[in-house]
């Protein structure tokens, strides 16, 4: 694949932004259901880990004390302070729990009781991807300006604008 550089022209994000980089690895590895886990589920928490930095007063202590405040707590802690939704909540936990199964169990396999938590169109193990790419952009979307200068940073200007452009055309 060719070098893509962000200009105003194309308006193309830089294959080395972070989130450009998990769409590709996602879309490498969407046939390999251990690794489609893995590798949405790091990202989930890369994200969610993110926004406890930019959200908490406690950040630091949080940050720094991933056994005292694993992931699951992280997640508590964003539907606690309304970051996510509760939905949010019971859908990455769900994730959470199945990525656990497949990085811990040799001969991993969804069953469909794994995608009993999520909503219908996801609980064909075809679907798989489907989901992964849903939990990682929901969470992107519902904070991408926040997210932005982090994680797509030669875009992170243009997405602002968008969002300060959408929110005037609102009715007051």
């Amino acid at each position: 694949m060719h070098n893509m550089n962000w200009t105003r022209e194309n308006q193309l994000p830089v294959l080395r932004d972070p989130f450009m980089r998990f769409l590709q690895e996602i879309g490498r590895v969407k046939d390999d259901q251990r690794l489609l886990l893995l590798v949405s589920h790091g990202v989930l928490e890369l994200l969610a880990n993110s926004l406890i930095e930019l959200k908490c007063k406690n950040a630091k202590r949080i940050a720094s004390d991933s056994r005292g405040f694993p992931h699951a707590a992280r997640l508590l802690i964003l539907s606690e302070i309304g970051v996510i939704s509760d939905l949010q909540l019971k859908a990455y936990d769900a994730f959470r729990k199945l990525r656990n199964r497949a990085a811990h169990e040799p001969l991993f396999v969804i069953k469909a009781a794994d995608l009993a938590a999520f909503s219908e169109r996801f609980r064909g193990p075809a679907s798989l991807y489907l989901l992964c790419t849903a939990l990682v952009g929901g969470l992107w979307n519902d904070h991408v300006v926040e997210l932005a200068p982090y994680f797509l940073p030669s875009m992170a200007d243009a997405v602002s604008a968008e969002r300060v452009a959408a929110s005037k055309a609102l009715p007051q």
